[in-house]
């Protein structure tokens, strides 16, 4: 038996890079400090978004190049693994990192803020603190707006709890003491499923006859480098690599810059580490 987790993302504007009064918030996981931490903490980056093949795909033909929606706006909750057995399909998770960040200092006009788990735009963030521990995705929220009416627009609210046992499966989250770690850019796709499945929710893309039936939707977690390559469009590649080619090594560049730019107001391990790395990479 899986534990299902429908949790509302309390922190959902703290874990995004945003303005406000003129000010960034950025959201980091603390430098270890002592020869202990050092040993057992360690620092997980991913990039991760939403991808509804099915979605405006009526639309898609007149005003994209590709179809379908994909969604970079996401917003996620971390769980640890407490237990597991995976021939008997069984997850035990419980939430990991959802208290309200700290808020530390504002240095020009930037507010640093630190937990658990944080956002490096575009990459989410996971302090490790023990190597034998793992986490997983357990929850998976994304926005996007529709008209409804003459100057009028309203906002949907999609929230995905994922089934812990293929959430580990597809992205199991750990790292070794010390260590600064990149598990590349993944994707949470949405494809429709049985009304039976506890971990579908309504689908938000039914057609007309569909309209009254009971239709569900889940979402699965998968590697997204090859839907990145096959896309016509250059928005993900401007979104985790720079516009460069699509390939990990080229993302985790990207990610080490942001992990470099923000802890250089106090710098510690995580700017030492990542600097070291970033100058490794050719």
């Amino acid at each position: 038996m899986s534990t299902i987790l429908r949790l509302k993302p309390i922190f959902l504007l703290l874990f995004t890079s945003f303005l406000v009064n003129c000010t960034t918030n950025v959201v980091r996981v603390p430098s270890p400090l002592t020869a202990n931490e050092k040993k057992s903490h360690g620092l997980v980056g991913l990039g991760i978004f939403a991808n509804n093949p099915n979605h405006g795909v009526a639309m898609s033909g007149l005003f994209d190049m590709d179809s379908g929606s994909t969604f970079t706006n996401g917003q996620v909750t971390f769980s640890e693994v407490l237990s597991k057995d995976l021939k008997n399909n069984s997850v035990k998770i419980s939430p990991y990192g959802i208290e309200e960040p700290i808020a530390l200092e504002e240095v020009n006009k930037i507010q640093y803020l630190e937990g658990k788990v944080g956002y490096l735009a575009p990459f989410f963030v996971v302090l490790t603190l023990d190597p034998k521990k793992e986490y997983i995705i357990s929850n998976f929220t994304y926005t996007y707006t529709v008209n409804c009416g003459q100057n009028c627009t309203r906002t949907v609210i999609r929230n995905f709890a994922l089934d812990p046992v293929k959430s580990y499966k597809a992205l199991p989250i750990s790292a070794k003491g010390g260590e600064l770690k990149f598990l590349g850019v993944h994707m949470g796709t949405i494809e429709r499923t049985t009304k039976e499945n506890p971990y579908g929710i309504e689908d938000d893309n039914k057609g007309i006859t569909e309209l009254f039936s009971e239709i569900k939707v889940a979402m699965e977690i998968e590697d997204a480098e090859s839907f990145i390559k096959a896309r016509k469009s250059d928005t993900l590649r401007e979104v985790y690599y720079n516009n460069s080619e699509v390939k990990k090594q080229n993302a985790e560049i990207k990610f080490l810059d942001a992990v470099i730019k923000a802890y250089d107001s106090n710098k510690g391990y995580w700017h030492e580490l990542a600097t070291k790395k970033r100058a490794s990479i050719q």
